[in-house]
């Protein structure tokens, strides 16, 4: 299953849904009163586009389209509006939709600090990152501040 690699490390913080649910409880309240809003996220173009590329790719056994798409500026700025943009928007009179927001960027930033752990546990080691497109921007404009990691994208 490792095909090679020495080690599956995980490096993703769940932290961000449990926070808001415990200390914001008007966000879900908030957020039924607001469903218009969300509705149609689904429906947009570039998750079509994901969802085609995806079907495709299981189908013919190749998913480096859907991989190459997930990982282009275009798909990842899209998502991020659709995801993660729109908390600034929602005008909860609750404010947990700001919440929401911030709680996202906690999630990157512990993220990117996991990354580091790894980075730090491997010196000088090549490490495979996968993470989803509306954290990739974030997570590499931090790396890329890191003197001694080089980037590669796929």
């Amino acid at each position: 299953m490792l095909q090679g690699h020495q080690k599956v490390e995980y490096i993703d913080n769940l932290q961000d849904e449990p926070l808001l649910y415990a200390y914001f409880p008007g966000f879900i309240t908030d957020y039924m009163a607001r469903q218009d809003m969300f509705k149609e996220l689904g429906n947009l173009p570039v998750f079509k586009k994901l969802d085609r590329l995806k079907s495709s790719g299981i189908q013919n056994k190749n998913l480096l389209p859907l991989y190459s798409y997930m990982n282009n500026e275009e798909f990842q700025q899209l998502d991020f509006e659709a995801q993660w943009e729109i908390w600034l928007k929602t005008n909860f009179p609750s404010k947990s939709d700001l919440s929401r927001y911030a709680l996202w960027e906690m999630r990157n930033l512990q993220i990117a600090a996991n990354i580091m752990r790894v980075v730090a546990f491997y010196p000088g080691k090549k490490i495979i990152i996968i993470i989803g497109g509306s954290h990739k921007r974030f997570i590499e404009k931090y790396l890329k501040q890191s003197p001694n990691i080089n980037l590669l994208s796929l």
